[in-house]
């Protein structure tokens, strides 16, 4: 099996990755212009280099408590849409043997398990994979999609 390289981060105590394919960069938090009625897990759109980018809470969408803290913004893109994605901290981009992803257990995670693709351990902790393209529904994209805009 090949290799693949993941990016390793913190929502809420859980240990989470993605595939460094989606991902374009990593920066700080900016300020979030709100949106009325958007999803709850929607935190409103933030304007990076003249792009407004839609900012999707993953500790709202995970059903995780929000605590005060440092937050990183993970420029993404999910279905086509550059996306940013808040996260506790980010900590590392490791390569791992594809082969080393396991099954999600779905009595683990219960009806949050659509969002990951896998499981694996690195450190002696389990860290979920997870599935960029299953975090938003399609109604949920096709409202993101209304919400950016070039600036």
């Amino acid at each position: 099996m090949s290799d693949m390289q993941i990016a390793c981060f913190r929502v809420g105590d859980g240990d989470y990755a993605v595939n460094i394919l989606h991902i374009k960069e990593v920066i700080n938090a900016v300020t979030v212009s709100r949106v009325p009625s958007a999803p709850d897990f929607v935190e409103g759109l933030i304007e990076l280099r003249g792009a407004y980018l839609p900012l999707i809470d993953l500790r709202r969408r995970f059903g995780t408590p929000i605590e005060d803290g440092s937050t990183k913004y993970v420029i993404a893109t999910i279905a086509g849409n550059t996306v940013a994605l808040a996260v506790d901290s980010v900590s590392e981009v490791r390569r791992v043997a594809s082969d080393s992803v396991q099954p999600t257990p779905a009595l683990a995670v219960g009806p949050s398990q659509r969002f990951f693709c896998g499981v694996l351990t690195l450190d002696d902790r389990a860290v979920l994979l997870v599935d960029l393209e299953s975090v938003l529904g399609e109604d949920e994209r096709a409202q993101l999609t209304d919400m950016a805009t070039e600036g």
